[in-house]
């Protein structure tokens, strides 16, 4: 079966502040990259959406939100929302004490992504504000 899928695309994902949440994000990643024909970013961005939803699992209260887009030859950036206005750093120490459980997240984000970041989001008209973390991936991908 032919598709004639459009170039860019957006789709997003709100979930609730579950254990679940991290699960159901990397199956979700997975199937809109290879729907849209990037399979060969699939491994890579199931894992940094993970880390990144994972996070808000752990540090932040309430529902997050992913949002999957791609935009002509910039790839595909994948952004996490959370109510948590505390911007993730890249604590070069993570990785000093191999028994660590917590903390390699943004780590693997800067290690495996072509490019990341983050803004908080101030407090507003609909709520006290959160943050956006964000990754993209694959510069001309599908």
């Amino acid at each position: 079966m032919s598709h004639d899928l459009p170039q860019d695309w957006a789709y997003s994902l709100e979930f609730a502040h579950t254990p679940l949440a991290p699960h159901i994000a990397r199956h979700t990643i997975r199937l809109i990259l290879e729907a849209h024909g990037a399979a060969e970013i699939a491994d890579t961005a199931e894992l940094l959406t993970s880390e990144l939803v994972t996070n808000t699992v752990h540090h932040a209260e309430g529902p997050a939100s992913m949002r999957v887009v791609r935009n002509g030859d910039k790839g595909v950036r994948v952004s996490v929302y959370d109510t948590n206005p505390h911007l993730p750093t890249l604590d070069a120490g993570c990785y000093d004490d191999s028994e660590t459980e917590h903390g390699r997240g943004i780590g693997l984000v800067a290690a495996f992504a072509d490019d990341w970041g983050g803004c908080a989001i101030g407090p507003g008209i609909f709520g006290g504000g959160g943050k956006s973390v964000w990754f993209e991936l694959g510069s001309g991908v599908g």
